[in-house]
């Protein structure tokens, strides 16, 4: 994974987790030498990138049933 470029911006947030689920995170980080911080950014890019995906396909389909 790229590291962050020095003009992108941060900020800090605040969730709430389930115990058990901060738990299996934590040891997925550790296996895989990571901190938390790149494991939700990496999920949230997945997950971003998976929406972007839904959207275009919907849109797709929505665009051939005009047809």
């Amino acid at each position: 994974m790229s590291r962050r470029s020095r003009t992108e911006i941060s900020t800090k947030v605040s969730l709430s987790l389930p115990n058990v689920m901060l738990e299996e995170i934590d040891i997925l980080c550790a296996a895989n030498f990571m901190t938390r911080s790149s494991w939700f950014l990496q999920a949230a890019r997945e997950k971003l990138e998976k929406e972007r995906l839904e959207k275009s396909k919907n849109l797709i389909s929505h665009l051939k049933d005009l047809e």
